[in-house]
């Protein structure tokens, strides 16, 4: 619309278009805006059909943004049209009616004030509240609620706590957790980059190239819109919603059976270690039989697990539990998988989140295991050996079942490898014979050079080593 011509170009433009829509009255041209009108909702659909018909043809397609459909109140050429009715701007008839002293030196600006001066930042600092149901800021703060683990104050019981995540100190903390953003803060600091051969650090190449240091130590990114004040936009590490069955303030403890994925679970009040032996007796109970065989329990590293150990109450119901190595980033896979499975069925029964009662929890429960699974079976099924339906008894054989298992695991291995290691060739196995002189690659140094050892046997697929001197 700058060029010399193009205002009266257009205006043939869509008299060409929408000629007779303009002469029958139901479209009209007001500036640069096309309005279409009519007495009725039905003739005003028929009106809107038939220019939308004419767009077609002419292949014109309107912009979601710029297109309102019916709206209740809409600003026309300055003036505020509502239900039918026009009404004047009042915010434009006070910078009217507003009479500025004569001076000597007349170099005055008008300005609207709040909402009307587009620079400002009005809105930040009026913000109205949000009542869509699917905001994603509104979404995050209630999965932040369900599933983040924090301490609880004073303001906890009184009903009045604190937004999560509102200070920057906070934030700082968060960050200084994830290893990522702390190899970025130092490279930020020394001004340094990583090796151009490293490439698994692609996460710290991408933060170097987009974020900087602020004042208080904390990594944002700056954001520069044209006549608006820079803002901060501070970095949320990946790690900071990591699955942890701590929701609204719940600790739920998960007993599941290897084999059959059969679990059980019970609702407890913290996570010190004899509210955590009296929950795993009251479920493995249930699942392992007293008089028999010992069961062996696989737990994370917690300090109450820790404390554990060397329990002589478990010992004597015949439970033992297998701590799991800290810096194993796969330790437990059979609960992590139990855990996200369970949160899931929570979800699905409590949609709006909040705390869940112990019925909500058991019929959670109970629709994870009748879930179908492998071959049409469910966990029920497995532990029962009878169908859920009919109660009828099946057939199931138990070593079976462990060794598909062991051979659908082993039978995986290949492709998870390979999928973990995408920018590498697999090495191949080497042929080793009796009397090789082998090196570990574990004895890495650059101090000195790897100690040789002698292959003394080979049993496949270990072999026997001595050191070579």
């Amino acid at each position: 619309m700058g060029m010399p011509g193009s205002e009266t170009a257009l205006e043939e433009l869509l008299c060409r278009i929408l000629g007779d829509c303009l002469e029958d009255g139901i479209a009209a041209k007001l500036a640069d805006d096309l309005y279409c009108g009519a007495d009725s909702p039905e003739e005003l659909l028929i009106n809107w059909k038939r220019i939308l018909d004419a767009l077609q043809k002419c292949n014109i397609k309107l912009s979601p943004s710029k297109t309102i459909i019916c709206p209740r109140s809409t600003t026309i050429l300055g003036w505020i049209w509502t239900q039918g009715c026009l009404s004047a701007n009042t915010e434009l008839l006070q910078c009217h009616r507003v009479r500025l002293p004569i001076r000597r030196y007349q170099a005055d600006i008008q300005h609207f004030a709040g909402s009307a001066n587009v620079p400002s930042d009005f809105a930040s600092r009026n913000a109205p509240g949000c009542n869509v149901p699917k905001c994603q800021i509104c979404n995050f703060i209630s999965t932040t609620e369900d599933f983040a683990v924090r301490s609880t104050s004073i303001q906890d019981v009184h009903h009045l706590p604190r937004l999560p995540f509102t200070t920057r100190s906070a934030w700082i903390q968060i960050q200084s957790e994830c290893p990522d953003l702390r190899r970025t803060n130092a490279h930020l600091k020394q001004r340094t980059r990583p090796s151009k051969k490293l490439t698994n650090v692609k996460d710290v190449k991408r933060y170097l190239n987009s974020l900087s240091i602020a004042k208080d130590g904390i990594l944002v990114v700056r954001k520069t819109d044209p006549l608006s004040p820079s803002t901060e936009l501070i970095v949320v590490p990946r790690s900071v919603l990591d699955d942890v069955l701590k929701r609204c303030k719940q600790a739920i403890i998960v007993v599941g059976e290897t084999t059959t994925s059969f679990t059980a679970t019970s609702i407890i009040h913290d996570e010190k270690a004899n509210t955590l032996r009296d929950a795993l007796a009251k479920l493995c109970s249930e699942l392992h039989p007293l008089e028999g065989p010992p069961a062996i329990i696989r737990v994370d590293p917690a300090p109450g697990f820790v404390a554990l150990r060397t329990d002589p109450t478990l010992k004597r119901l015949g439970l033992s539990l297998e701590i799991a190595h800290v810096k194993n980033t796969n330790k437990n896979p059979v609960a992590e998988k139990a855990i996200a499975e369970l949160e899931e069925e929570i979800l699905r029964q409590a949609p709006n989140g909040g705390p869940i009662s112990t019925v909500t929890l058991a019929i959670a429960t109970s629709r994870l295991n009748s879930r179908l699974r492998r071959e049409g079976l469910s966990a029920r099924k497995l532990w029962t050996q009878r169908d859920q339906f009919t109660h009828d008894q099946l057939h199931i054989c138990d070593r079976k079942v462990i060794q598909e298992q062991h051979l659908q695991r082993k039978k995986n291995h290949p492709y998870s490898e390979k999928s973990k290691n995408r920018n590498r060739n697999g090495s191949a196995s080497p042929t080793i014979n009796i009397g090789d002189l082998v090196c570990l690659v574990a004895e890495r140094d650059k101090t000195q050079p790897r100690s040789r050892y002698l292959v003394i046997s080979v049993e496949d697929p270990w072999c026997v080593i001595k050191k070579f001197s």
